[in-house]
């Protein structure tokens, strides 16, 4: 049995997007998927003409990784407002783009979530994001530590960056990188986030198509059961159908599922 170049397992994001770069590069791929379609964590599901989103999705048209991987005229993208509302003592306070939505303006003014020390503090910390270098110098500089040295202390940090952040970043203790947030709030700065009229699996779906056009095999429903090195190539066990072989193997799965196929805990 010949052996393939490359085997991907996982058609999620990490997955697709391997497989597209691989195929680009002119290597044979062949992308195993366990589900019966493409996406991962990145999935729609139709319920009564409903179209539901599995988790929290959002698609900021800004992020420099879909450049030359997404069309997205074709995704046909639904902006959500630039915004939020901010559950409050007293109420719900608005906070919203000026430019964007400048009928918003003043309920953003009035919401007490704005000073002149805490703004003029943020745009302070926020200033080095005009340029690329501030990205390439990232190091061990964490967020919180760098809020505090810049001033930026007040409702703003603590009502809506704190809580905005730890969902986008998955960090309540501010240990990320300020350089990597600078360069988030700037990307969210310049993009308006939303999701595809289709449903978030679009994305995925599209990243699939233009890597089966670059020559990628996609098997959907083809689970790995066993993965081990014999001969020189790797083996691939796959519930009800034939081994695959491989010279160079990418695992793009989440931990638990690797725990099924391989000795890692």
């Amino acid at each position: 049995m010949r052996a393939h170049d490359v085997v991907v397992i996982g058609a999620g994001l990490a997955g697709l997007r391997c497989a597209l770069e691989l195929a680009r590069a002119g290597r044979e791929v062949v992308v195993l998927e366990a589900a019966d379609r493409v996406g991962g964590r990145q999935r729609t599901d139709v319920v009564d003409g409903f179209l539901l989103d599995r988790g929290f999705q959002v698609l900021n048209p800004a992020y420099p990784a879909l450049r030359g991987v997404v069309e997205l005229d074709d995704l046909e993208m639904r902006s959500f407002p630039v915004g939020a509302r901010v559950r409050r003592a007293d109420g719900v306070a608005t906070l919203a783009h000026p430019l964007r939505h400048p009928q918003h303006l003043a309920a953003t003014i009035s919401s007490g979530l704005l000073s002149v020390s805490e703004i003029t503090a943020l745009v302070r910390w926020l200033a080095p994001a005009r340029t690329a270098r501030a990205f390439a110098d990232a190091a061990d500089d964490e967020l919180f530590a760098g809020w505090d040295a810049a001033g930026v202390r007040g409702p703003l940090r603590r009502e809506v960056l704190e809580p905005f952040l730890a969902g986008v970043i998955a960090d309540d203790d501010g240990r990320t990188s300020q350089n990597y947030v600078r360069l988030l709030l700037r990307l969210f700065a310049l993009g308006r986030p939303g999701l595809p009229a289709g449903g978030i699996a679009a994305l995925p779906a599209q990243i699939a198509d233009t890597a089966r056009r670059a020559s990628a095999d996609i098997r959907l429903s083809h689970a790995v059961r066993r993965l081990r090195h014999r001969r020189g190539v790797w083996e691939l066990k796959v519930a009800g159908a034939d081994v695959v072989r491989a010279q160079e193997v990418v695992v793009a799965v989440d931990p638990g599922a690797v725990a099924a196929f391989t000795a890692l805990p």
